[in-house]
C-alpha cells in the first residue's frame, strides 16, 4: 500500500491516474509486462461511466463495439484472459422506432448489407457502392492500422456524414438507418463530421457486446487481475499536480483525506481528464491554446424504472426517432427544459426495467422537469402509461463526479475537426514532455471501444519507451 503519511514514497515504474474502464484496461494490460504501477482514483468505487447503479442500471456504457475475433479488440483482451466468446453476449440488432412503427435493424456490417439489399432493391448499386467503401475502412478498425485510419479521416473529417452519403446517392430511409447509432451512441447526428458517423457505425458494424451478468463483473475481474499482477490502487486520492523532475523523473502531487503527500515515477498515464493538472505543464505551449478552442461534447441526462409488465417491442436496444425525418434529426437531438416533444433517444429494456438515455447540453443547468419527461414519453409511446415505477434520473451532477471535469461531459469534446487535427499533440503521449501520456476520452475516442483502443496504442508507446530507455 501507498503511505500516505510519507512526503516521498517509493518510486513507482508507472502511475495511472483514473480508474475508470480505461485505466482498470490499461493497468491490467501493462501488469503483464510492468512491475511497480500504481492506480490513483480519487472516487469510492472504481469502473468510471462502465459502473452500475445496484447492478440493475447502466450509470453509463453498456455496449463495448468491437467485438470480433479478427479485430485487436481480442487480442487486447486474450492477454489479459477475457474471451470473447465466453464473457460476453452479442448484440446483433438495434430497434429502430420511427413513426409510430419499430423495425429490427442488424448492426454487423455484413448483416445490416443484406438487409438493405433486400429492402431496397431498387439501390442495389448504391448500396455496394457504399458498402465497398465502408469494408476498406472496416479493415482500418479491425487491425488498428493508424496509417490507414490517418487516410480515412483525411477524407471524411472535412465533410459533414450528409455530404459523405450523397455521394451515394442512398434515399433518406437508408441514411436514417445508417446514422441509427450516432445520437445515443456518439451524441451526433447528420450533420455531424463523417469521421465520427462512420466510426460508430463501423466499430459497432464489426461486432457489439454486453459483458455477460453486468459491468461490474468486468470491472471487478480487471481490478483482481491487475492487482494480482503487483498493480496497487489508491482510492478517494486526488492527483493535484505534475511537475517534472529531471529527464527520467516526474512527481506526482496527490491529496487523500485532506492530507498532501508525492510520488515519484518515471511515467504517469491519465486515463481521466488531465488538463487541470498539466496546467502549469502547458502553461506556455501552443497545446494550451489549442485546448480553449476545444468545446466540452454532449452529455446525458438518463431517466430509469421498473416495468409492471414485459413491452416485446421494446426489448433490448431501441433508437427513438420519433417522427422526425433525417432532414431535421439534428434540431431534434438534445433534451432541455424547454423541450415539448420527446428528443431522438436510446431506450433499453431486459423486460423488467427501462433506460432512457437522452442527450443534453453540459452548459444546461437549468431544472429538467422529470414529470414532463414521463409525459411525453407516455403520450408517444402509449404502451408506457401506468407501467413505470420507482422512476429515478441521473443527469449532469453524477457525471461531473466520473468525469472529473467542471462541465461532465460524457462524451468528452466536442467531436469537430479541429479537435481530431490536434489531438495527436497529446495523444498517446503529451508532445515535447517525456513520460506523461493521455488515454480514454480525452484522446478524442469514445465509448469502451475508444477506452480499448486508446488503452492498446498507450502501452504500447509505454512500452515501446521503456524499452528504448533500458537500452
Amino acid at each position: 500500500m501507498v503511505d500516505s503519511t510519507s512526503k516521498y514514497n517509493d518510486c513507482f515504474s508507472t502511475v495511472i491516474v483514473g480508474a475508470g474502464i480505461n485505466g482498470l484496461l490499461t493497468a491490467a494490460n501493462l501488469s503483464t509486462k510492468v512491475s511497480n504501477i500504481l492506480v490513483v482514483e480519487k472516487n469510492d468505487s472504481f469502473g468510471g461511466l462502465s459502473q452500475m447503479i445496484e447492478d440493475d442500471f447502466f450509470l453509463g456504457a453498456h455496449h463495448i463495439a468491437g467485438i470480433n475475433k479478427e479485430c485487436f479488440v481480442n487480442d487486447f483482451f486474450n492477454e489479459i484472459g477475457i474471451s470473447l466468446d465466453n464473457d460476453f453476449v452479442s448484440v446483433k440488432f438495434v430497434n429502430l422506432f420511427h413513426k409510430g412503427k419499430i423495425k429490427e435493424i442488424p448492426i454487423i456490417l455484413d448483416e445490416l448489407l443484406e438487409y438493405l439489399k433486400n429492402n431496397y432493391p431498387d439501390e442495389i448499386d448504391s448500396i455496394n457502392k457504399f458498402f465497398r467503401k465502408i469494408k476498406i475502412y472496416a479493415s482500418y478498425f479491425l487491425n488498428a492500422d493508424e496509417k490507414g485510419l490517418q487516410s480515412m479521416f483525411l477524407e471524411t473529417s472535412t465533410i459533414s456524414f450528409e455530404e459523405f452519403l450523397k455521394q451515394y446517392s442512398l434515399s433518406d430511409d437508408i441514411c436514417q438507418i445508417l446514422t441509427l447509432l450516432s445520437p445515443g451512441y456518439g451524441g451526433i447526428g447528420i450533420q455531424g463530421i463523417a469521421f465520427n458517423n462512420l466510426s460508430l457505425l463501423i466499430s459497432y458494424g464489426l461486432g457489439s457486446g454486453y459483458i455477460k451478468g453486468c459491468n461490474t463483473n468486468l470491472i471487478n475481474y480487471l481490478k483482481d487481475f491487475a492487482e494480482n499482477n503487483g498493480v496497487t490502487f489508491l482510492k478517494n486520492c486526488t492527483c493535484t499536480d505534475c511537475k517534472i523532475i529531471d529527464e527520467s523523473t516526474l512527481l506526482i502531487k496527490c491529496n487523500s483525506g485532506g492530507r498532501d503527500f508525492e510520488i515519484l515515477t518515471e511515467d504517469v498515464i491519465f486515463c481521466s481528464y488531465p488538463f487541470d493538472i498539466l496546467s502549469e505543464i502547458i502553461s506556455n505551449t501552443r497545446i494550451k491554446n489549442k485546448l480553449k478552442k476545444f468545446q466540452p461534447g454532449t452529455t446525458v441526462f438518463r431517466l430509469f424504472a421498473k416495468l409492471d409488465y414485459e413491452i416485446p417491442s421494446l426489448k433490448g436496444d431501441t433508437v427513438y426517432m420519433g417522427n422526425y425525418d433525417i432532414k431535421n434529426m439534428d434540431e431534434n437531438i438534445l433534451l432541455s427544459s424547454e423541450s415539448f416533444r420527446l428528443p431522438i433517444c436510446m431506450i433499453y429494456s431486459d423486460g423488467k426495467k427501462i433506460m432512457f438515455t437522452f442527450l443534453t447540453s453540459p452548459a444546461n443547468e437549468s431544472k429538467i422537469d422529470v414529470d414532463k419527461i414521463v409525459d411525453m414519453i407516455t403520450l408517444e409511446i402509449p404502451e408506457l402509461s401506468n407501467i413505470m415505477s420507482s422512476i429515478f434520473t441521473t443527469c449532469n451532477l453524477e457525471y461531473k463526479k466520473i468525469t472529473n471535469t467542471t462541465w461532465g461531459s460524457v462524451f468528452g469534446w466536442e467531436r469537430d475537426q479541429f479537435v481530431f487535427m490536434n489531438s495527436n499533440l497529446f495523444s498517446p503521449e503529451l508532445r515535447g514532455f517525456r513520460g506523461i501520456y493521455i488515454s480514454g476520452n480525452w484522446s478524442t475516442d469514445y465509448g469502451v471501444y475508444g477506452a480499448i483502443r486508446t488503452a492498446d496504442k498507450v502501452c504500447k508507446k509505454v512500452l515501446d519507451n521503456k524499452s528504448r530507455r533500458a537500452k
